[in-house]
């Protein structure tokens, strides 16, 4: 079963003094972040943030001490352009939204990559 925000948010607590609003301060440091913009746990109570803003995933423990990261800026396997979605499957697989690149990637629960579900290609605009 896919845990949603509301319902992780309401068992887990990553200390707001993390989340920067303001795209004019960057917070790149672990454990910080800059408009997060998903939440999913696993089961064993790891917490999976989609950190849009840095264009990461960060991992927490369930009592919201940070673990690791991954994910960088890119468009290749593994990167991610503002990554606005996250979910956990039953078998720990992690599923992030990666808008800004049109798809779906899947990593394990270390964050590895695993495959792309989707990709769409961009048309490419004529210069007149």
């Amino acid at each position: 079963m896919l845990q949603t925000a509301a319902m992780a948010a309401s068992k887990y607590s990553i200390p707001l003094e993390n989340t920067v609003h303001n795209s004019a301060v960057l917070a790149g440091g672990n454990g910080q972040f800059v408009y997060p913009n998903g939440i999913a746990v696993d089961s064993a109570g790891k917490v999976y943030v989609a950190d849009s803003g840095n264009h990461r995933v960060q991992i927490f423990d369930s009592s919201g001490k940070y673990i690791a990261q991954f994910g960088s800026i890119g468009r290749g396997n593994g990167q991610f352009t503002y990554n606005n979605g996250i979910a956990v499957d039953s078998k720990g697989n992690v599923y992030v939204a990666d808008s800004g690149n049109a798809r779906i990637q899947i990593f394990d629960s270390s964050g590895k990559y695993i495959c792309t579900i989707r990709q769409y290609r961009q048309r490419e605009r004529a210069i007149l």
